[in-house]
């Protein structure tokens, strides 16, 4: 009995093993769907289409998006007012954006020929993608995840009708992030009221006004060490409130580099500063001009990664690993127990059966010892009886 149930138990540990690892490390091996790529999924590609390829590269004959452009298309294209500060030669004098739909014209003195045009900004890549998220209302905790799921459209947005306590989300950065503004999108028919940011070392936080619009774009004073942007959408008794998407761009923390800020610049930059792709930010200590970090180490492959969201399983699969190991061992212990338990029996019942025998055996034989002493003793005494009556 105990040698089947033994077994099961085995049987039943080894299999939920095996499917838990088995399940645990094809999510490792699975891929990002074609309109997501890089660490954990978590960059959205911006070409026309909306598709990339696995490094988040555009498909063949297929480019950036209108609105974005630069490595992998992750940059995005902002429209500035036509000033002189942007043909300074500087490239650390810039703009404040505080107005959306702005454009930039360049005239020429003269017809030349064009062959070059270099533009630099520092708006940056969306930082939010798939961040984690939550509110203080338990009504919008499932859905809340619609705030950064990279889509604009206004197709999926979060309404908040006949509220009368105040709704807070927060969304949390994975480590710190450089945020140059943000943008909070609203539907049509449910229009938010407008923000403004307060500020401290680690969250930045927006609070509505009486402005109305469909989009909010905040300037924010770029800050190093923003790791939780928080909305306060207080009660509106002639307003309902109506969140679609929310955008912070901006660069990685020194310093870190690239799409998925996984690179470290190099030590010779200044203030170890770089740009996207490794050119020292304000040039290197080695006085070389536009010198690029060298060697880097390469960007993470998508999923390509152990994290937090995996925990729980690494801890369940090695849980049940122990505990399948500690039951193979209490199971062949009692197996092994009682076989020899078995054995004993059987030894003890033989040595007990030839040990009857024997007894027996020495009993009948001491026995008729005894009688063939006696009766020489009696016909001894017989004869002696006989002899001393003779005489």
């Amino acid at each position: 009995m105990t040698k089947s149930v033994c077994s099961f138990n085995i049987t039943i540990l080894i299999g939920f093993y095996f499917i838990i690892t088995s399940s645990f490390f094809c999510g490792l091996s699975k891929e990002c769907n074609v309109t997501w790529f890089g660490y954990n999924c978590k960059q959205k590609c911006r070409c026309q289409d909306g598709t990339c390829k696995e490094d988040g590269s555009c498909f063949l004959h297929q480019k950036c998006h209108p609105y974005y452009f630069g490595p992998q298309c992750q940059f995005r294209l902002m429209m500035y007012k036509n000033m002189p500060i942007l043909s300074d030669g500087d490239d650390h004098t810039c703009l404040n954006i505080s107005h959306a739909n702005k454009s930039v014209q360049f005239i020429l003195e003269e017809s030349i020929k064009f062959t070059w045009l270099r533009i630099v900004q520092s708006s940056g890549m969306n930082l939010l993608l798939h961040q984690y998220v939550n509110a203080t209302d338990e009504d919008y905790e499932h859905s809340s995840y619609v705030l950064n799921d990279g889509d604009t459209s206004q197709s999926q947005c979060i309404k908040a009708q006949d509220k009368k306590t105040t709704v807070l989300w927060n969304v949390f950065l994975d480590e710190p992030k450089h945020i140059n503004f943000i943008v909070i999108y609203s539907s049509f028919t449910y229009s938010i009221s407008g923000f403004g940011g307060h500020e401290n070392r680690e969250m930045f936080q927006l609070v509505h006004t009486s402005e109305q619009n469909a989009m909010f774009l905040i300037p924010y004073s770029s800050f190093s060490y923003l790791t939780r942007l928080q909305l306060v959408v207080y009660p509106n008794q002639k307003l309902n409130t109506a969140l679609c998407e929310i955008e912070a761009f901006g660069e990685c923390s020194p310093p870190k580099y690239g799409i998925t800020c996984s690179k470290i610049c190099s030590q010779d930059c200044t203030d170890q500063r770089c740009h996207f792709n490794g050119e020292c930010y304000k040039g290197s200590s080695a006085g070389v001009e536009n010198h690029v970090t060298s060697p880097s180490p390469p960007e993470l492959k998508p999923n390509a990664h152990l994290d937090s969201s995996n925990f729980f399983t690494i801890v369940l699969v090695l849980t049940l690993g122990l505990s399948g190991a500690f039951m193979c061992i209490i199971c062949v212990y009692r197996i092994i127990n009682e076989i020899l338990t078995s054995r004993g029996q059987t030894h003890m019942s033989s040595s007990t059966a030839s040990y009857g025998h024997s007894s027996q055996r020495t009993s009948q034989s001491t026995s008729a010892t005894t009688t063939a002493n006696t009766g020489l003793r009696i016909k001894r005494a017989r004869f002696k009886y006989f002899s001393t009556s003779n005489l």
